[in-house]
């Protein structure tokens, strides 16, 4: 159920935002060497039936960003609880921001402590090794906390600031998620699609910013507090999350709207364009309808000045591009996201065509229900896009962004049009359900998907 468009002023937004914060006392419990004061748990939800909250990694980070000198300062700790069935010798966090530039220097950690007790870490371009005194046994926690500092650069850049905005991504070391035995490396230098991912977790962010900065989050806010010439917000996910994203600015302004139990927010400079946020809200409320519930208290739109994307996809926030071409599907595409990278993750380095087929293929379903004149034209010109050797391959087995995108988005949609043109409409949805349901917070690989796959009939000469 949706309600009518309202525009808001910032005030407003915090109203509504704020009024359901739980927490007493934001404050508590900064980031340092004790155990610090534990995520609230959260309310009972069918999400988390047969998952132990305490599994997840917490992330507790206090950060302050210099807008004008494009520098961040923060200091974070990370509660870690072993799930596999060896004994970890060390732990990594992976360095995104230099992932994603190329560049040594985007982000600079110090003063690296396991359970207090300072260390010295290895550090690479794009990663950091922090070794433990004893090893980490099956089930048992550590805390790992750090000083780090980064570089956000001048540019329309997912981590950049560009005509008052600052698009604020990969900006903090993230746990480095387990793949086949292993803490799990990014390749650095690549241009073009997502090579990064992370495993679900809690978050507590408290962010301070210039007095006058406006931000919205991929999280809830809980608090907002004067600081002299600085703004403190105060940032908690209610349900795990795989990162932290945010977009800041004087010139945003709001525009809210209710979809069912969630708040949708849409932040913009400039002139507003409702159909970012008509379609933001009615792709969320039809996927919920065809995929399961979205189970956080809000979901933020922020358009900004991204270049070389039109959109780009972060837990329970999007960016939307207001300097490339963009349109209804885009939005829902992000949207679809939501399921497909958020509540159901999948490597996006050795498997990225999971995501971005099962994204694109949801938002066919959207143009097809809402954009009924566009859709058959969209179709056709999916069909008879040529989409090279394969869109089964690594991120690194792409030999340029255009043939990313014709494989892993056009010909991985049309992998799932055919298996719904072939099985039917209840089959192939009953199946991503039943993926959303067993693998919610996790990762799945294309190899349980094709398991799934055989057993619902499709042909196995049809799937790559």
């Amino acid at each position: 159920m949706k309600k009518a468009l309202i525009a808001l002023p910032l005030v407003a937004v915090l109203a509504l935002l704020v009024g359901s914060a739980w927490w007493a006392d934001p404050f508590r419990g900064r980031p340092g060497d004790g155990e610090g004061e534990p995520l609230p748990k959260p309310a009972p939800s069918q999400h988390l039936d047969g998952v132990v909250a305490a599994n997840f990694p917490t992330y507790d980070i206090d950060a302050k960003y210099d807008v004008e000198a494009g520098t961040i300062h923060g200091e974070m700790a990370i509660t870690y609880r072993n799930p596999e069935e060896k004994p970890l010798g060390h732990f990594q966090l992976n360095l995104v921001a230099n992932t994603l530039s190329g560049k040594q220097g985007a982000i600079k950690v110090s003063q690296v402590k396991v359970n207090g007790q300072p260390v010295e870490p290895e550090a690479s371009l794009s990663s950091v090794r922090v070794p433990f005194a004893t090893s980490l046994g099956k089930g048992e926690k550590v805390r790992v906390s750090l000083k780090f500092e980064t570089i956000v650069p001048d540019g329309p850049w997912r981590l950049g600031r560009y005509q008052g905005v600052s698009m604020v991504a990969g900006w903090y070391p993230l746990v480095a998620p387990w793949w086949e035995g292993d803490w799990q490396a990014f390749p650095s230098g690549i241009s073009f699609g997502d090579p990064y991912y992370a495993e679900s977790a809690y978050y507590k962010v408290r962010l301070t910013v210039p007095r006058g900065i406006k931000v919205v989050a991929g999280a809830d806010i809980l608090t907002q507090r004067s600081l002299g010439e600085d703004t403190l917000w105060f940032f908690q996910t209610s349900r795990p999350v795989r990162e932290f994203a945010f977009a800041a600015s004087r010139d945003f302004k709001y525009t809210v709207e209710r979809v069912g139990e969630t708040l949708v927010v849409f932040a913009y400079t400039g002139r507003e364009d409702r159909t970012v946020m008509e379609a933001a809200a009615r792709s969320l409320d039809y996927f919920q309808q065809l995929l399961g519930d979205y189970p956080y208290r809000q979901f933020t739109v922020a358009r900004v000045p991204l270049q070389g994307y039109a959109g780009m996809e972060y837990p329970a926030i999007v960016f939307i591009s207001s300097i490339e071409p963009y349109g209804p599907f885009t939005v829902a595409h992000e949207v679809a996201h939501q399921w497909w990278y958020n509540l159901v993750g999948n490597n996006q380095i050795s498997e990225p065509w999971v995501d971005e087929g099962l994204a694109n293929f949801m938002a066919l379903l959207y143009s097809r229900e809402y954009e009924r004149d566009r859709y058959p034209g969209r179709l056709r010109e999916f069909a008879a896009t040529p989409g090279g050797p394969g869109f089964a391959r690594p991120l690194t087995g792409f030999a340029s962004a255009e043939e990313y995108k014709r494989s892993a988005y056009v010909r991985g949609t049309m992998f799932w049009h055919q298996a719904y043109q072939d099985l039917g409409e209840e089959r192939v949805m009953g199946l991503l359900r039943n993926i959303q349901e067993n693998y919610r917070f996790q990762v799945v690989t294309w190899q349980d998907i094709r398991q799934m796959l055989l057993e619902v009939g499709v042909d196995p000469a049809a799937i790559p």
